[in-house]
Order: structure tokens, then sequence, then C-alpha cells
């Protein structure tokens, strides 16, 4: 997208309702792309380490299948190997297997007995919206998604990925970490949909609708930057009934948060490509970001009247201060 200076006179007498719509729209475009990509989380083995002790702490409607490593009182008739994770302290240590331990100098958790399943889904959002800011939204979220796909497969709970795009086919349901590479080559490849045909950007209910025919229900994440050209509770509610737990993960760049410009501009809306003229004063920059916390507030309300978990996260933080840090401090991981 190109940003470009307008004259003040070509605003005529419609230009404070257009910039109040462009602050309604919370969406400006400033043309700005990220900077070069971090490595990939693939690389990053200490960080991965720190993910395998973490665990997702989440209600969630009970699931079929192989079990994964949440507690639980039910018995299962074949609870037979399945993998390894490193042992964290609190783990039941009748469950390490010493015979490792002897050759290795290591200890590690045996996983595959009888327990409770989950279901994790990653719906990332790829609408043009999020190819923004810096660091840039859509990158952050693959590789939030993949941080948080990963510790699933290290717990052995089942993971699936998809796109909010209904024509993006989705990755079927992985378990075990040696299907890490499988979940990260896919996020990896999502790239933001620009429709070109002339057809609106797909509605939030529209893209859940299509990911969840014939999924295993469990715990939905959204990760998103909340610009849905539809209501987010149609969507929202769309899980709900369908028996889903969803979660909410509300990603803002700084320059969304804190816009840094004045003057006369001319923004452009990433999803529709519509140029909004618009005479940035520290008035009208003050009522933006007043606009923004209301609608944050707002969002927040609608999840918590709910029970869906809702977080905001500035893409400023870094991976570890997300995962490590605000998630666990919000509940959402232990």
């Amino acid at each position: 997208m190109r940003l470009t200076s307008v004259s003040r006179n070509s605003f005529g007498e419609g230009r404070r309702a257009l910039v109040a719509r462009a602050a309604a729209l919370l969406r400006p475009s400033l043309g700005l792309r990220a900077a070069a990509a971090p490595r990939s989380l693939a690389d990053d083995e200490a960080f991965l380490r720190r993910l395998e002790r973490l665990a997702l702490a989440l209600q969630r409607p009970p699931t079929a299948g192989l079990a994964g490593d949440h507690r639980s009182r039910r018995k299962n008739d074949a609870p037979e190997f399945a993998d390894y994770r490193t042992y964290s302290p609190g783990d039941d240590f009748r469950r390490i297997d010493w015979k490792a331990y002897g050759r290795l100098g290591a200890l590690y958790y045996r996983l595959g007995e009888a327990q409770e399943d989950l279901a994790l889904h990653l719906l990332v959002d790829t609408s043009a919206s999020m190819d923004y800011g810096t660091p840039n939204k859509l990158h952050y979220a693959r590789q939030l998604a993949a941080a948080l796909g990963y510790l699933a497969l290290a717990r052995l709970d089942a993971v699936g990925v998809g796109a909010l795009a209904p024509r993006t086919p989705p990755l079927p349901l992985l378990r075990g970490k040696a299907q890490a590479s499988r979940l990260f080559a896919y996020l990896d490849g999502l790239a933001a949909t620009a429709d070109t045909a002339g057809r609106p950007p797909a509605s939030l209910l529209e893209s859940v609708r299509a990911y969840r025919r014939g999924a295993a229900r469990g715990v939905v994440v959204l990760l998103s930057d909340g610009f849905f050209p539809d209501e987010h509770a149609a969507g929202l509610g769309e899980l709900l009934q369908a028996g889903f737990q969803p979660v909410f993960l509300h990603l803002l760049s700084p320059q969304e948060l804190a816009p840094d410009m004045a003057g006369d501009l001319e923004l452009v809306d990433l999803e529709t490509g519509e140029p909004v003229p618009a005479s940035l004063t520290p008035e009208i920059l003050a009522r933006y970001r007043e606009r923004l916390e209301q609608w944050c507030d707002e969002l927040e309300r609608y999840c918590a009247a709910r029970r869906v978990p809702y977080v905001r996260l500035s893409t400023a933080l870094t991976l570890e201060e997300a995962v490590l840090g605000e998630l666990r401090r919000r509940g959402l991981l232990e």
C-alpha cells in the first residue's frame, strides 16, 4: 500500500466525516511492511525445550482417540507407550523412564497413559489487514501459533491448523513431536489473502463454519487483529453452539496502538483498497486511541460474558514475552 500527502484544501466539507470514518474503521494503512523476519521457531532449540515444560490450562470438551497428556480419572484399555518428553518438576516420578536415564543421564517422561485428550485448533487470520506493521502481524501470528501447536504436540494433544479463509485447505490433525515439522511448514506457507476478483473479504462466520465441518471438538484459538467484515459475535457464537471452546488472541501492531504520524495524509484500507483522506491532528489521534480502546474493551467484555478467554497482544512483545509471560499470566498456560 502507498502513503501519499494530499492538499488540505482538497478535502472539502466532507473532511471531518472521512476522518471520523477512518478512525472508526481502525485500519490505518501506512504502507509499512515487516522488517527482516526473525529466525524460525524451528531453529530455536532452547525455546522449544522451554515450551515442552508448559501445558494448556483451558476448559475443553471431551474428545476421543489417542490419549493426550492431560490428567483424568478415565481409564484406557490400551495404555501403550507413545512418546517421550523432558521431565518437569511436579510430574509423576513413576512415569520417568529410568532405563533412558541410565543410558543418557537425563530424565524423560513417558507419554501414553490413560489421560484426557485435547484437540487444539489454531486458526490464523490471513486477511490483508494482517500483512501490516513492524513487527508484521501475520508473521507474529504464525510464530505464536507454531509455539502453541508445538507445546500441545509435546503433550500428545491433537493439533489442527487452518486459516480464517474458507478457500485455504486446513492441515489435518497432528499428534506427537515428530509432526512438528509439518506444523511449522504449513504455518510458514500461510500468506495474506488479497482477493483480486472484486469479492469482499470472507466473514469470520463463513471462515469458522468452513473449518469446523468435520473437526473434532476442542479448543479453537483465533489469532487475529479482529478487523472482521462482520460482527465477531456471529463467528464466536457459531463455535460455542457447536461445542467448541474459543480463545481469542487479539494481535495489534505498535503502529495501530500508537500511530506515529501527523498531517494531511491518504490512508488506504488494506481489506478493500479504499483510500480515505485524513487530516491527523493531535485531537484526531487522541480520538482514534480512545475509540480503539473502547473497541478492544467491547471485544473483551463480549468474550468475558461467554467465558471466552481474550488476550490482547502487541506484536512489539517478543515471542518469549507473549508465551512465557502474558499467556501464562492470563492463565492460558501452566
